[in-house]
């Protein structure tokens, strides 16, 4: 988690230093809620629940 976090902060600077003529779109799972930058990035409200990408009941609770 500590790589991609670093990975995202990079990608922060880089859009940060080269706007307003750069944009990334990332499609990714991770969310940092911790990262007031992540969150704020974020287009609309991470999935949960029923809408999340894997489904409650798929996974093991062995």
């Amino acid at each position: 988690m500590a790589a991609v976090e670093m990975m995202f902060d990079f990608l922060f600077d880089v859009c940060e230093e080269l706007s307003p003529h750069f944009q990334i779109i990332i499609m990714e799972h991770a969310n940092f809620g911790n990262n007031e930058r992540f969150q704020n990035a974020l287009v609309e409200e991470p999935w949960t629940d029923e809408r999340a990408l894997v489904a409650e009941n798929w996974l093991y609770r062995g």
